[in-house]
């Protein structure tokens, strides 16, 4: 974790490139914590959360997000495997465009599930 007293030096688009550069490559989505109260990373170790939940069919740890104010509580709980899947793929696709310097309106274009996930069973 990042001691709060770091002072930002980079601009608007440089933070974007990086959330998305830390996301698409950096996060260890198998043991990291994502937590804003810090500012940083923690790990699902850290947290307990390294076993399935009761009452829960299958993992619900993830993409953990610890809440800044409910620290026990995972936001990411409700992703499940396939919903994970789209966000790491739409987070690498943002990373890829943005390193190829699109224009930030093409990055930040609505998302829309492809025939392909439509035909995997994910017709939400």
């Amino acid at each position: 974790t990042r001691p709060r007293s770091c002072v930002n030096t980079q601009g608007l688009g440089e933070l974007l490139v990086g959330f998305f550069r830390c996301y698409a490559r950096e996060f260890d989505f198998k043991g990291g914590v994502v937590s804003v109260r810090t500012g940083g990373h923690l790990s699902k170790h850290e947290k307990g959360w390294t076993t399935k939940e009761r009452g829960f069919r299958g993992d619900r740890h993830l993409f953990c997000i610890e809440d800044p104010f409910e620290l026990t509580h995972d936001l990411g709980r409700v992703c499940d495997p396939q919903t994970l899947s789209e966000v790491k793929q739409e987070i690498a696709r943002a990373h890829q465009m943005l390193g190829a310097e699109a224009p930030l309106d093409e990055v930040l274009e609505k998302w829309a599930r492809s025939d392909e996930q439509r035909d995997q069973g994910g017709g939400k």
